[in-house]
């Protein structure tokens, strides 16, 4: 194609060409050129969810198809059963929160949003924990009662338990699954997720609720919030060494003071749309299309 473009090019420049031939020309010219131009620019990705969760997370993938959508990029979901690490494709956004799939893709040079090492983090709170804990403020793992269990790979508020004695524990859902204990923060009920972008803070939601657990998903109150400089102190420790595309980081307060609780990889944004007018889904497509421009450049 870029042969043929040029014979073209060459053509329109030979003299004494009549000027009928050399408009038909200059408009073939123009036509194949504008073609190559938009075939070099269109791009295809992959957005991978487990099943139940892409139903869960209808008005995500529906707005971020749309935003990618009017920048040129045509998104395919794909559930995990589906895909291996194989596919060619321009980039996966990746909301599986399995690393190892990120992995692959990223063995065959394919970037992937978030990377492999920040689904990892975001999903292993046993991880989490031996990372940070000499880092940032964080409770402490305690094998006393009352505490707070929570399942390794749990999220959403869904597998996190305040039991207060070895009975409770052993009657928690979480049966056989890995989980680590921590003591239970003092400001119960409370907490506040800092949205961060390409290493930036973008905004943050304060919740609250009448049960120890504040999660949005659970039922909890939802208010736009400032973030404190304490709280950006801790995030800059976190994120020393690492690079977040689109993640919530998540803070509990202890005696008054944030106390850094989890990074969620796959992070909603339900809770930030119903609160403020902050189009943070259009935030991550602009981030993206940035990163993909960069690796091009």
């Amino acid at each position: 194609m870029n042969t043929y473009v040029e014979r073209l090019a060459s053509m329109n420049n030979i003299k004494n060409t009549d000027n009928k031939n050399k408009n038909t020309n200059n408009t073939n010219k123009n036509k194949i050129i504008n073609n190559t131009n938009k075939n070099n620019n269109e791009k295809n990705a992959l957005i991978i969810y487990e099943k139940n969760d892409a139903e869960l997370n209808q008005f995500f993938i529906q707005k971020i198809t749309q935003c990618l959508r009017k920048r040129g990029i045509e998104l395919t979901l794909k559930y995990r059963n589906e895909v291996d690490g194989s596919e060619k494709t321009d980039f996966v956004i990746n909301r599986s929160r399995d690393y190892k799939l990120s992995e692959r893709y990223e063995k065959n040079n394919i970037r992937v949003f978030n990377n492999s090492a920040i689904t990892r983090i975001g999903n292993d709170k046993k991880l989490s924990q031996e990372m940070f804990e000499e880092k940032v403020p964080m409770m402490p793992l305690t094998e006393n009662y009352p505490c707070v269990i929570k399942s390794v790979a749990g999220h959403g508020g869904k597998e996190v338990f305040l039991v207060h004695s070895r009975i409770e524990e052993d009657k928690t859902l979480i049966g056989n699954k890995d989980y680590i204990k921590q003591e239970v923060a003092t400001d119960t009920g409370i907490d506040k997720r800092v949205y961060v972008i390409g290493n930036e803070i973008v905004a943050a939601v304060k919740r609250s609720s009448d049960d120890f657990r504040s999660n949005f998903s659970l039922g909890g109150k939802a208010e736009l919030s400032d973030v404190s400089t304490k709280e950006r102190m801790i995030i800059q420790k976190i994120l020393e060494g690492i690079y977040a595309d689109y993640v919530g980081i998540d803070f509990i307060y202890n005696n008054g003071e944030p106390v850094f609780n989890e990074m969620e990889d796959a992070v909603g944004a339900r809770m930030l749309y119903n609160s403020s007018s902050i189009d943070v889904i259009e935030l991550f497509a602009e981030h993206i299309c940035k990163e993909m421009q960069e690796k091009v450049d």
